[in-house]
């Protein structure tokens, strides 16, 4: 139960505020309620359509009925997407100075210094808006407001934002600790943050239906010492199950009324 719970404000409730309060940082107001029906409503659609397109419909909802623009709906999605990404790096790496895994860092510390520089550094995106200036105007004008989020939300915003995104990230790694312990299975503290967000990280590529296969491997590969393969495996599975399938599962209730809604008539909604 403690796990399911975990497991629902991680990868639901939180990832729902947090992403209204990206676009709160763009200038645009969405109530919470609102928020948490389009993550749920959408999420089912990842699973029925590959590459995680469900993400796609989110867009196509903000545009509709809130007047936001594709790009800027966008923008939105992929800095969200990027600050979890550097949130999981900055677990790896504080998980990795307590554990001894023999691991080279040299890719890790390469994506970290990349998404680091695109979440916190403004004037990269400078350079990039010279160069689609040069190639067309409608495309600079788009790619503009793809990169809004990098470039509109302060500092300051940006600084409370990683932080929730740290607490999000974090309640995931919680869903391996109380698995492995329920399991009975004897795995320091540090080595789980170090090794469960080695395994985040290679899972979130997106080209498999929910990372399943990458996040089993992963699982078997990084904590190979600790459980028999048997047991590992059942592990992977029930994190698949809890944390990404059973919120897809909840999402069911609303996709009708989100997909009635978005390819409905038109109607502006408030929140």
């Amino acid at each position: 139960m403690l796990t399911l719970l975990v497991s629902l404000v991680g990868s639901v409730f939180l990832p729902a505020d947090k992403w209204r309060r990206v676009l709160k940082g763009l200038g645009y107001r969405l109530g919470y309620r609102k928020a948490l029906f389009i993550k749920l409503g959408s999420a089912p659609i990842d699973v029925i359509l590959p590459l995680r397109m469900g993400e796609l419909f989110k867009v196509m909802y903000l545009n509709k009925y809130h007047g936001i623009t594709i790009g800027k709906s966008l923008s939105s999605i992929i800095f969200d997407k990027i600050l979890n990404l550097w949130a999981i790096l900055v677990i790896f790496f504080i998980g990795i100075n307590f554990t001894r895994a023999a691991i080279s860092l040299k890719t890790f510390s390469l994506i970290f210094i990349l998404a680091s520089i695109l979440v916190w550094e403004k004037r990269i995106w400078i350079f990039l808006h010279f160069f689609t200036k040069k190639i067309h105007l409608s495309l600079n004008n788009f790619v503009k407001q793809l990169t809004s989020a990098f470039e509109e939300i302060n500092l300051k915003y940006k600084i409370f934002l990683g932080s929730y995104s740290l607490l999000d990230m974090f309640l995931e790694i919680l869903v391996f600790y109380i698995l492995f312990r329920a399991m009975e299975v004897k795995v320091p503290f540090n080595a789980i943050v170090n090794y469960a967000a080695l395994v985040m990280l290679v899972s979130s590529i997106p080209l498999v239906l929910m990372g399943m296969g990458l996040r089993e491997a992963s699982i078997l590969l990084v904590f190979s010492k600790y459980a028999s393969p048997e047991i590992l495996l059942s592990l992977g599975l029930l994190i698949t199950l809890i944390s990404h399938l059973l919120p897809r599962m909840v999402g069911l209730f609303l996709l009708i009324p989100f997909l009635s809604r978005l390819f409905g008539n038109y109607q502006v909604e408030n929140g």
